[in-house]
């Protein structure tokens, strides 16, 4: 039957029920979860070339008033919300908030697609994929 209805839908519509119904589980996940959920990141791509701060906004649900970022393997502590939806963070660029760096001294972040996760008092959240480019890494 599903096959049948979805055969006469046009493709736009197709797609649009298929984000319709994802949106309706990841919501439905969230509530019965309470875990944070991401939605979107802004921007997608992030250049970290210069070392300057560059900001990276996560829109979602369920963000405590204070979260930890996990941006690949770097794990940042106590990062607060803007509001219940909106949370705002600087890119690290370098390996500060790795767990297990010791004393090494800090490297700069490598380009290439991170996983971000939000964690907080009510769990973990899924994942996001943020692009960090540096062009200024060793060749």
């Amino acid at each position: 039957m599903i096959r049948t209805v979805l055969s006469r839908l046009p493709r736009a519509r197709y797609a649009l029920c298929v984000v319709a119904a994802s949106s309706t589980l990841a919501a439905c996940h969230a509530r019965t979860t309470g875990a944070p959920l991401l939605t979107r990141l802004s921007p997608e791509r992030v250049d970290i070339s210069g070392g300057a701060v560059v900001e990276l906004t996560v829109i979602g649900a369920g963000f405590d008033s204070l979260n930890t970022v996990h941006l690949g393997r770097l794990v940042v502590p106590a990062v607060r919300r803007l509001n219940d939806s909106t949370m705002r963070f600087a890119v690290p660029t370098d390996d500060r908030f790795l767990p297990d760096r010791g004393g090494a001294p800090l490297a700069p972040l490598a380009g290439g697609t991170y996983d971000l996760r939000i964690s907080n008092a009510k769990g973990m959240s899924n994942t996001l994929r943020v692009m960090l480019v540096n062009s200024r890494e060793a060749r």
